[in-house]
């Protein structure tokens, strides 16, 4: 039941919002908002189905590691 009303909320959103881009023809944001739609469809019926999801605490460490290991090189050795 609870899958049903994402989708209806979900789809109803997303056509309120899409039709104006459609018609005043800006595609690019139309394809934007479709992608972010998307994901969040996606990980709405994973959170409602009891998927685990991966933890973006990881991939943000990835990326900015090298940079702040970086920026501690640089500010301790400018000193």
């Amino acid at each position: 039941m609870f899958i049903f009303l994402v989708l209806v909320a979900f789809s109803l959103i997303a056509y309120l919002e899409g039709a104006p881009l459609y018609r005043e023809r800006r595609f690019k944001e139309l394809v934007v908002t479709g992608a972010l739609w998307s994901l969040s469809l996606a990980l709405s019926l994973a959170m409602l189905l009891n998927l685990v999801l991966p933890s973006p605490t990881l991939w943000m460490e990835r990326l900015f590691l090298p940079v702040s290991s970086f920026l501690k090189q640089l500010l301790i050795g400018g000193m």
